[in-house]
């Protein structure tokens, strides 16, 4: 009798593309997630052409297949790649969702004259370095940064930002794989989903292939729970059929972080949270290209048109008079959010540095708890791209 347990084993595989829409080839190092399978679907999309003209006997007309494009949704851990500054197998899927990814660096420096480095200024120093502040500085202490270009920072290198000066003190150390929303630079993804049949034979496996992908993610944690990720692609359907799975892939081997001994806090006040859902809020639409660019399946790749990012939670045992969640929706208050969850190497940090409450519930008000909260965390609007990040330290 076939093993029909056997028909549940499944591959996810993944590479960012160097031109959207033009697939990559995909090897065993492109496997790197276990995906969860009760999560895992595929779902072909053909637009037909329906020819309007019917023959004297009203017979139907015949339809032609058109436009190839499809879906793909999967979950799996979220987590670290179990090393500080080294970019997880998550990353990848975080672009094609309209993130960057960047190495934060820090250095030690001195009080910064004649006042502070805000969040996200750009900084110049000795020797033609260049980069980013990425956390307010304004004494001596850990200066944490971005570069983009002349490499990290070194002692008695003189940081400029503005019309303020640091001198660093001591040279470079990782402090995180930093992923943000980008608002240019958008990457597209060609994703493979592999199919083991159960017959055990591999040149029966089954493949379903996308190019130009770009998707959705939502990240959720339960209390005592481990992070989960779950993400929604579509692109163009770039093959699908018989094939194999790829043989001898390294899976990362680090834990995702569990949602216990957490800290979790709203404008600078700690609260008790509930399950805790971040929805990237992406919009994908696929762009139609009749010419050569859209080929055969004409659609040339995916793209994101509108994103909120939204966190939905409640509060337990929270009173009202610490959050007055209620006063601040009316007001249209905004706040500062952070949650980290685990222990370095293998700890996530998310942080938004401006939120606002869009949806609340004007339920039981006792203090005990708050049910059905949702906030957006909006950009603000004197720096680029800095209306969320992911920390994975």
């Amino acid at each position: 009798m076939a093993d029909h347990l056997l028909i549940a084993a499944a591959q996810l595989a993944a590479k960012l593309e160097t031109t959207s829409g033009t697939a990559e080839t995909l090897t065993a190092t492109e496997v790197a997630l276990k995906p969860d399978i009760s999560g895992f679907t595929y779902s072909p999309n053909t637009e037909m052409i329906d020819l309007p003209q019917v023959g004297e006997d009203l017979g139907a007309s015949i339809s032609y297949p058109s436009g190839y494009k499809g879906s793909l949704a999967f979950g799996v851990g979220f987590k670290t790649a179990g090393a500080v500054g080294t970019e997880p197998a998550i990353g990848r899927y975080l672009e094609a969702c309209g993130f960057k990814l960047q190495t934060v660096l820090t250095t030690t420096a001195g009080a910064p004259s004649p006042s502070g480095f805000a969040a996200g200024e750009t900084y110049s120093a000795t020797g033609g370095k260049t980069g980013i502040i990425d956390q307010a500085y304004t004494g001596a202490g850990t200066l944490r940064y971005i570069v983009t270009s002349g490499g990290a920072l070194a002692n008695t290198n003189v940081v400029t930002c503005g019309s303020n000066t640091a001198t660093c003190s001591a040279t470079q150390a990782t402090y995180a794989v930093k992923a943000s929303p980008r608002s240019s630079g958008f990457k597209t993804m060609t994703i493979q989903r592999g199919v083991k049949n159960y017959a055990g034979t591999s040149a029966k496996d089954y493949l379903y292939r996308l190019c130009g992908a770009m998707g959705n993610a939502t990240i959720t944690a339960d209390p005592n729970g481990f992070l989960r990720f779950a993400g929604d692609f579509q692109g163009v359907e770039h093959f699908q059929g018989d094939g194999s799975l790829f043989v001898g892939p390294t899976f990362e081997a680090s834990l995702p972080p569990k949602f216990q001994n957490s800290t979790w806090q709203l404008g600078g006040i700690t609260l008790v949270p509930d399950t805790v859902t971040i929805d990237f809020g992406n919009e994908v639409v696929m762009d139609p290209d009749p010419t050569v660019g859209g080929g055969a399946n004409g659609y040339l790749c995916a793209r994101v048109t509108k994103r909120l990012i939204k966190v939905s939670t409640s509060y337990l045992r929270t009173p009202t008079t610490t959050w007055d969640d209620a006063a601040k929706f009316k007001a249209g208050t905004t706040f500062a959010w952070q949650m980290i969850c685990g222990t370095t190497p293998n700890l996530i940090e998310f942080t938004a540095p401006k939120c606002q409450f869009s949806d609340i519930s004007y339920g039981d008000r006792s203090g005990l708890e708050t049910s059905s909260i949702s906030f957006a965390c909006v950009k603000d609007d004197t720096l680029a791209d800095n209306d969320f990040s992911i920390y994975f330290r």
